[in-house]
């Protein structure tokens, strides 16, 4: 046999005895080896692996389906469908190892699941099991195919497409090559690592949003609202296994962020590159926003230690930053340009920068102007001279701060700066200029303070307080106030030094005309004068003791002017002794003694004040400006108990005073108050002839309840209107009871004799209930001469309601006109009654009644009814009738509105005496006669029109007898109209007409129109010269027959005659010519 045959025959034998362990044996043998694996498996998984099946393929590669990863609580970690390794047998046999011949391993869409608890422990976490460090045989390659990876967290689920391969060719060094997917975007990783971490990784994206991972952005960086994405970032990083390192560089598109500063909401928006260098990352025109405010970052930052950072020219700029803007709590409001750059760590670093703004509002004071250079070496923090204008003036500052050390160094300079604001002075001005150095050291809880100032100069209301020093020493535990000194005006000083040392404080200060303004003002108290004194403290902080003796000259407190007081104080154990306090106002003083204990749940008082001969004008300014009271006071008062029910007993001496600008000699008594009621006792005021006693009580719900009787009240002192005249004296009895806030006085009051406008009225009685001096009830009686008046009235001025009747009984009709200031030559005695809103507020006025004896210009009727009715201006005639002896009568009715100035009457009369005309006229004439006439008269009160006839028999005119007179009148437009006038005598007759002007019944002064005339044409057909008396007050008498005519002008004073007639046998005598013609 041929060599080459031997050779095939061997390989055949192999081909065969390969497939016949393939295919006769290893199906068997693969189905025993499942359990084998997943015991091996066990010995390196915290749970199970589960092999659906193996099997072996034509190309000799094992596969196992349905793969499955479960913890030890037996949830899935991981799933694959497919796993397939295939073999390179001759590498295996080669290198005489199984594993060598391991080639690829082939992960066919895995599914890995990977979950966070609630406590953020991850499920995989203890999956592998802890072993021992060993070198891997394994040289092929693993392959991920189509692979995914669910993650789950409290904080958001998201899922990862995975593809790559790791290969251990290169082992201990494994090549891995990734590419993860989520969503449209991706991360490339690659590189070189071993199982320790070291080697190195290329990371790549060109595109990844940031949106989803706001969640847990919040978790663990602490910022809300994450969004925007990161753009073509590339890194790599390298690690030794200790340390690790990046290189590269990416950027930040619109990434932005919501972070919490201080419960305060901050949006932040970034924008720029970013580089990475070993462990030192770079902000390369890295733009930032906060709330809209921009700002931009550059430089290095070394995070080589992580616990202390190292800068590297690391500078931040910004642009017009408003600070409120930024933080709405900010006490710092306005716009801030200017940048800072920093190197070095926190313990050691060096800064240079500068910021300005145009103007800075700081708790509502505007600084203007402000720079604030700042520089920094070797961790000192130097500010090189800021400055600021503000109130007016300029403010420097220079200081320095040794970060280590705690060392610290300032100087502070004012320069006519208006501080007021920063005082807390509120519409006031406080101009400053001076100096104050600061130096110390604050470190750890501990620190010291040494202050030296001097103040040229503080200008605050018209005081000048000049050349003012402060020396401190302070630490922890002590302050020593070296030296606080200074001068004010022209002739103040202060001087004070002391210490606290732990819980002892130890003080003395010493003030000469050092004006009271400043501490009145930090009391919330107005006032002014001159303090000196010297004071002493000791003892606790919690407790100390203050004792002083001082003395106030030209002041005035609480607005009460004071000349001197001076007194000695002490206070001790939250007691205030007060000894010998005298207060010289400029008229009388006070003397005070006694003390107020502070130290229970109430303050407790126990004082006494000696008052004598103050005025009370500033007293009663202060605390009841309202009222105008004058006059002295002497008082004695105990004050004694607490605060909120103290016990008060006195008495008190009033004099030469007034009260409302009623004169008072005096007003003594005691007064006392007990339980929160005051009682006023034997209280006596005398106000000229008048005596008023008063006794009783305001209780603590403040109801009252007095008593007062008042004698000889002079009604010429009381405040009644000019146009009425008063006097008399009036005794009043009476109670106040009600409310403080509604009074309820109820009272009689009586008087021998009261005369108004010359009237007198006598035996006065009456009753009188007021309600706060605003709802009054009189009742009351009065006789005068021999008749009586009666009164029944309620007088609300709330309600603006006058309501009730008055009486009249035999009232003297003269003298009543008389107190209504009319002069009318009416007399008689009246009874009637005036009825005032009888069913209310707006109902109107009735007066109604009859006039006996009544007497009207010396012409005598038996009586006169009268009924009127009086409402919303419009009087009402109802009923007018004057009746005389011989049965004649005068009668009217109508309507005169007052409001609208219309109006309607109707006037007549019967068969009366001519005569009474004469009681309305105030030029009378001499007229006769039984009258008989009607009326009715309209229009306007200002310009009346009426229409009248007239006759008259048996009359007479100026002594000139007719036997009838008949007439017809009309009024308009302030004219009468004689539309016929007719006079006979036995047989002789005369006739007129014409006008009249109404203006000649007014006097000169009153008319309307000056040169008014009448124009009266007489006719003296078949007349005689005995009517000449009636044309002319020149001729005394006349007889004759005549006829002509004449013509009437002029006015009734001076009136002009004009005209011709013929006398037959006629007579005429002149007053001023003894002789008849």
């Amino acid at each position: 046999m041929s060599k080459a045959k031997a050779v095939f025959l061997i390989l055949a034998a192999l081909l065969m005895g390969y497939f016949a362990v393939l295919r006769l044996f290893m199906p068997g043998f693969l189905q025993q080896m499942i359990p084998l694996v997943q015991t091996t498996a066990a010995e390196y998984v915290n749970g199970k692996i589960n092999i659906g099946s193996l099997h072996v393929s034509d190309s000799l590669s094992l596969a196992a389906d349905d793969v499955s990863v479960y913890d030890k609580n037996g949830k899935l970690v991981a799933s694959a469908p497919s796993i397939t390794v295939s073999f390179n047998f001759w590498q295996g046999l080669m290198q005489a190892d199984p594993i060598k011949a391991v080639n690829t391993i082939n992960v066919n869409q895995p599914v890995f699941h990977l979950q966070m608890d609630e406590k953020e422990h991850w499920n995989v976490k203890d999956v592998i099991k802890q072993r021992e460090k060993e070198k891997s045989r394994f040289a092929g390659i693993i392959r991920i195919n189509d692979g995914q990876s669910e993650v789950a967290t409290p904080f958001g689920k998201w899922n990862f497409g995975v593809d790559g391969s790791i290969d251990a060719a290169a082992s201990p060094d494994y090549d891995l090559n990734f590419t993860l997917a989520y969503g449209k975007e991706s991360w490339k990783i690659s590189g070189l690592v071993d199982t320790e971490a070291k080697g190195h990784l290329f990371l790549q994206t060109e595109h990844f949003a940031l949106d989803t991972f706001s969640d847990l952005a919040k978790r663990y960086l602490e910022i809300e609202e994450l969004k925007g994405s990161v753009k073509n970032l590339n890194l790599r990083w390298s690690g030794d296994g200790k340390d690790i390192a990046l290189e590269g560089t990416g950027f930040l598109a619109d990434v932005a962020a919501v972070a919490t500063y201080q419960e305060e909401k901050l949006p932040i928006v970034l924008n720029g590159k970013v580089s990475f260098h070993q462990k030192v990352v770079e902000a390369v025109n890295l733009d930032f926003t906060a709330n809209g405010e921009k700002g931009r970052l550059n430089g290095k930052l070394d995070l080589g230690n992580i616990d202390e950072p190292v800068a590297e020219d690391l500078s931040f700029e910004l642009f017009a930053f408003d600070l409120k803007n930024v933080l709405a709590s900010s006490p710092v409001e306005g716009k801030v340009s200017g940048s800072l750059t920093l190197n070095g760590t926190r313990k050691d670093f060096s800064a240079n920068g500068v910021f300005s703004s145009d103007e800075l509002d700081f708790n509502g004071q505007t600084f203007s102007q402000v720079r604030l250079p700042i520089s920094a070496q070797n961790s000192k923090v130097v500010i090189p001279g800021a400055k600021a204008e503000y109130g007016g003036g300029g403010i420097f500052v220079f200081g320095e701060y040794e970060v280590n050390a705690g060392d610290f160094s300032a100087a502070l300079e004012f320069d006519n700066a208006d501080i007021a604001g920063l005082a807390g002075l509120k519409g006031e001005q406080a101009v400053l200029s001076g100096d104050v150095a600061l130096s110390g050291k604050s470190k750890d809880g501990q620190g010291r303070l040494n202050a030296v100032a001097k103040m040229g100069s503080l200008i605050w209301r018209n005081n000048i307080f000049r050349d003012f020093r402060l020396d401190v020493d302070y630490n922890k535990n002590n302050i020593i106030i070296n030296n606080l000194s200074g001068y004010c005006n022209d002739d103040g000083s202060l001087v004070a030094q002391g210490s606290i040392s732990g819980d002892n404080i130890s003080a003395q200060a010493r003030v000469a005309n050092f004006p009271l303004q400043p501490f009145l003002a930090w009391a919330g108290q107005e006032g002014d004068g001159k303090l000196t004194g010297s004071f002493v403290i000791s003892g606790l902080k919690s407790s100390p003791q203050v004792s002083a003796t001082t003395r106030l000259t030209d002041g005035e407190v609480m607005k009460q002017k004071i000349t001197d007081a001076y007194g000695s104080f002490l206070w001790q154990n939250k007691r205030l002794q007060i000894d010998g306090l005298a207060i010289k106002m400029p008229a009388g003083e006070h003397l005070v003694n006694g003390w107020v204990d502070l130290g229970g749940e109430e303050p407790f008082v126990d004082l006494q004040v000696l008052t004598k001969g103050i005025r009370v004008e500033p007293l009663a300014a202060a605390i009841a400006p309202d009222i105008a009271l004058t006059g002295n006071l002497d008082n004695e008062v105990t004050v004694k108990g607490k605060i909120s029910s103290p016990e008060i007993a006195g008495k008190m001496n009033f004099y030469e005073g007034s009260l409302n600008k009623y004169l008072l000699d005096d007003a003594v008594g005691e007064y006392s108050v007990t339980g929160g009621s005051l009682y006023l006792k034997n209280f006596v005021i005398h106000a000229l002839q008048t005596e008023i006693h008063l006794d009783g009580t305001v209780d603590k719900n403040k109801n009252l309840d007095f008593v007062m009787n008042a004698s000889k009240i002079d009604l010429r002192r009381l405040a009644i209107p000019d146009k009425v005249k008063v006097s008399g004296l009036v005794n009043l009895n009476g109670k106040l009871q009600g409310t403080l806030s509604t009074p309820l006085f109820t009272g009689e009051l009586n008087s021998h004799s009261v005369v108004i406008n010359g009237q007198e009225f006598t035996d006065i009685k009456g009753n009188l209930e007021s309600t706060s001096g605003k709802v009054n009830n009189l009742k009351g009686s009065a006789r005068q001469g021999s008749g009586s008046l009666g009164i029944d009235m309620l007088i609300d001025f709330t309600d603006a309601l006058l309501q009730g009747s008055i009486e009249v009984k035999g009232g003297n009709m003269k003298s009543l006109l008389a107190l209504a200031g009319q002069d009318y030559d009416i007399a008689g005695d009246l009874d009637g009654s005036i009825v005032v809103n009888k069913e209310g507020k707006g109902t109107g006025i009735s007066v109604g009644g009859q006039i006996r004896n009544c007497s009207i210009r010396g012409i005598r009727y038996p009586s006169a009814v009268f009924d009127v009715f009086i409402h919303k201006d419009i009087l009402n005639i109802l009923k007018v009738r004057i009746d005389e002896e011989k049965g004649g009568f005068l009668a009217a009715q109508g309507t005169v509105d007052f409001r609208n100035r219309d109006l309607a009457l109707d006037a007549f009369c019967s068969e009366a005496d001519a005569s009474v005309l004469n009681a309305f006229i105030k030029a009378p004439i001499d007229f006769g006669g039984k009258m008989s006439f009607a009326a009715q008269v309209s229009g306007t009160i200002e310009n009346p029109s009426a229409n009248a006839s007239l006759s008259v028999s048996q009359g007479q005119i100026a002594d000139t007898p007719f036997d009838n007179l008949y007439g017809m009148f009309t009024l308009r437009d302030d004219l009468y109209n004689i539309e016929q006038l007719y006079i006979q005598k036995d047989v002789y007759k005369a006739s007129a007409y014409g006008v009249l002007p109404q203006d000649l019944f007014r006097a000169k002064r009153d008319r309307r129109n000056p040169d008014a005339q009448m124009s009266i044409k007489v006719k003296l057909d078949n007349a005689n010269l005995a009517i000449l008396p009636m044309l002319n007050k020149n001729v005394e008498s006349g007889s004759g027959e005549t006829s002509g005519g004449l013509m009437l002008t002029g006015t009734l004073e001076e009136p002009l005659v004009d005209g011709s007639f013929n006398i037959n046998n006629g007579t005429v005598k002149f007053k001023q010519v003894a002789t008849l013609i």
